[in-house]
């Protein structure tokens, strides 16, 4: 996933580097680039108590059955 998105930056780059040919601006390219650019890779992950992620997992479970039983009745 962080590829993916490291593509889609690199992209994003290369269109404000179009813009910024393209324009009059004032200012140089990397400083419109910090303006105008943002990330959208995560480069500090959240590290969550496992109070909360029973929370978190209590709250998910109230949409979703997890009966550990199945049933087979012979059809796909």
């Amino acid at each position: 996933m962080d590829f993916i998105l490291y593509l889609y930056e690199k992209e994003n780059e290369e269109t404000l580097w179009e813009m910024w040919l393209s324009k009059d601006v004032e200012e140089n390219f990397s400083d419109f680039k910090k303006k105008n650019l943002k990330t959208l890779r995560v480069s500090e992950k959240e590290v969550i108590s496992a109070d909360k992620a029973q929370e978190n997992l209590d709250f998910a479970a109230q949409y979703f059955n997890f009966s550990k039983e199945v049933k087979m009745n012979g059809s796909i």
